[in-house]
C-alpha cells in the first residue's frame, strides 16, 4: 500500500502499522494488519471528520468500540483528549501501553457507560451499530447522557443499500450469513453484523431519542474491476452516492 498518497500525516498511520507489525501475538496482528489496509481510508475519514468539528484544545472526545484503536491513536497523536471505551480492551494490551491510549472495559449493550453526564463534546461510533444485539434503545440513551446538548455524534454503519447488496437480494435472495454473525460472538468475543440498515432507519430511530441529523455522508467507493458485476457496481457508486459501501450520519444532541 503506497501510503504517500495518504496526506501529510501519513506519519501517524506509519507509527500504527508499526505498533502491529512488533506485536508477538501472530493471529492478532494477522487480523489487526489486514482491517487496517482495508479500512484506512474510512478510518481517516473519521479522524478528518472529528477534526473538522472539534476544537482540540478544549474538546472532549470518545471514541466507542474502540478496538484495534486505530483511530483513537491517530487522534490522540494529534493532541485531542480522547477516550476509548470497549468490551476487551485487553486483547491489545500491548498496544494500549505502547500509544499510552485511555481505553475504558465496557458492554455497551448492559452496562453503563462509566462518565459523568454531558461530558463529553463529540462521540465517534464507527462500524459498531450493526454489531448491537440486545437493547440498541438502552445503549444509544447512554451514549446520549454523556454527550453534552449541542454535542456530535458520528455514526458510521454499513449500508443497506449498497449497489452489490441489492444485487444479492434482488438475484440470490439472501443479504449475508447469520451463522457467521453469531459464531463470531463465539470465536471473537463479540457479534458479527446482527443486521444492516438504511440511512432513513437510523435518522428515524435516533430523532426518537432527541438528535437531529445534521447531514449524511455517503462513503467507500468500489475499484474498478474486470467483470460486468464489479464494473457496474463500481459505476454505481461513482453515480449514485446512496449506493455506497458506508453512511456517516453526523448527529446533533438536542
Amino acid at each position: 500500500m503506497d501510503i504517500q498518497k495518504i496526506g501529510k500525516e501519513d506519519k501517524f498511520l506509519n507509527e500504527i502499522y508499526n505498533y502491529f507489525y512488533n506485536l508477538e501475538d501472530t493471529e492478532i496482528k494477522s487480523w489487526a494488519i489486514q482491517y487496517l489496509d482495508n479500512q484506512y481510508k474510512r478510518i481517516l475519514d473519521d479522524v478528518k471528520l472529528c477534526t473538522a468539528l472539534s476544537h482540540h484544545q478544549t474538546s472532549k472526545l470518545l471514541d466507542i468500540g474502540s478496538v484495534p484503536f486505530f483511530s483513537t491513536i491517530y487522534l490522540s497523536k494529534l493532541g485531542y483528549d480522547i477516550v476509548g471505551v470497549d468490551i476487551a480492551p485487553e486483547r491489545f494490551s500491548d498496544i494500549l501501553d505502547k500509544a499510552n491510549l485511555s481505553v475504558k472495559k465496557c458492554n455497551i449493550e448492559q452496562e453503563q457507560l462509566p462518565f459523568e453526564d454531558n461530558y463529553f463534546d463529540l462521540i465517534l461510533m464507527s462500524e459498531v451499530f450493526e454489531h448491537l444485539r440486545i437493547d440498541i434503545i438502552f445503549t444509544m440513551n447512554e451514549i446520549r447522557r454523556v454527550l453534552k446538548p449541542g454535542g456530535f455524534l458520528l455514526l458510521s454503519t454499513p449500508n443497506l443499500m449498497e449497489a452489490g447488496k441489492l444485487y444479492k437480494m434482488l438475484f440470490q435472495r439472501k443479504t449475508h450469513s447469520i451463522f457467521d454473525a453469531y459464531n463470531t460472538l463465539k470465536t471473537v468475543g463479540h457479534m458479527g453484523h446482527v443486521r444492516e440498515y438504511t440511512e432513513k432507519d437510523i435518522e428515524d430511530f435516533m430523532s426518537q431519542l432527541n438528535f437531529r441529523c445534521e447531514r449524511t455522508i455517503f462513503r467507500g467507493v468500489a475499484t474498478w474491476k474486470f467483470s460486468l458485476f464489479g464494473f457496474a457496481r463500481a459505476l454505481i457508486h461513482r453515480i449514485i452516492p446512496s449506493s455506497r459501501i458506508w453512511f456517516m450520519l453526523v448527529l446533533v444532541k438536542k
